[in-house]
């Protein structure tokens, strides 16, 4: 009977750690301004941009930027962190990089976003492939909410593009995926917003032009139905085409002239005509 007891307990209080743990993972907000949020940049190999580089922080720029768009409550790095974390980045692991946030940095962090520039150059035909890739890290559990990985296109170098030339190309063509990247990014953090319409669409962006509705319609132009888009083109004028002249009213009478019955015409122009 003591041991039913003690195999009771147990199960109770595993499922009751396991429930906290669930429910502390699907934390929600109320709305993405509530989620404060870190852009971390990475240098892993030789063949990413270096995080503490101009051209790094130029992409870092725009990247946050895009988030802030989607209402994102987004931190620079050095702002929240001290010479001491600068010093040890890159011996922090991530395990302690999410203590860090959630304990000692002000205010605290809910999500962090580590990203890294990467690149790769084609020399036999002087083309450059750019491209941004990324985890999102939940910091309150520690757990990877998702991944995303922007491939750019080889593109073109300039003639004789070498060392700074290389770098900033890798820049400019970053900073041109940065939206993009943020649109995954925000795809991802919509289950932490609204459970019940997870992972369908990204937040609306702020001040993000919507396309008009089109509506077609059609009109018949000399006897030919034309479609005619509302939302692109103005709606056509319309014009008076010339109409021909109405022929002169014109009434016949009868006259007799020396025994001849003869027929006159008169019409409204006041033209006889025998």
């Amino acid at each position: 009977m003591y041991a039913s007891i003690a195999v009771l307990i147990t199960f109770l209080f595993i499922t009751g750690c396991s429930s906290q743990q669930v429910k502390h993972y699907e934390e929600t907000y109320q709305q993405p301004s509530d989620i404060n949020m870190v852009v971390i940049a990475e240098d892993q190999s030789l063949d990413n941009l270096p995080r503490k580089s101009r051209q790094m922080k130029r992409v870092e720029s725009r990247l946050s930027n895009a988030l802030v768009a989607y209402d994102y409550s987004v931190y620079d790095l050095m702002a929240v962190t001290d010479e001491q974390f600068e010093r040890q980045r890159d011996n922090i692991s991530d395990e302690e990089l999410m203590d860090y946030f959630l304990t000692q940095s002000k205010p605290k962090m809910d999500i962090a976003v580590m990203y890294r520039v990467y690149y790769r150059i084609d020399r036999s035909n002087d083309r450059l492939s750019v491209g941004i890739k990324g985890r999102l890290l939940n910091i309150k559990s520690g757990q990877m909410i998702g991944a995303t990985d922007i491939p750019g296109a080889f593109l073109k170098l300039a003639d004789n593009c070498r060392g700074a030339c290389i770098q900033t190309e890798v820049s400019d063509k970053a900073r041109m995926l940065a939206p993009e990247f943020a649109e995954e990014i925000s795809l991802k953090l919509s289950r932490l917003i609204n459970p019940d319409t997870r992972n369908t669409k990204p937040v609306t962006p702020i001040n993000k032009a919507k396309p008009k509705p089109t509506t077609v319609q059609s009109e018949r132009v000399d006897g030919i139905y034309v479609e005619r888009n509302e939302a692109s083109t103005p709606a056509p004028t319309q014009t008076s085409k010339p109409q021909p002249k109405p022929a002169p009213s014109t009434s016949t009478e009868a006259t007799r002239v020396d025994g001849i019955l003869i027929e006159k015409e008169e019409s409204s122009s006041n033209s006889i005509r025998w």
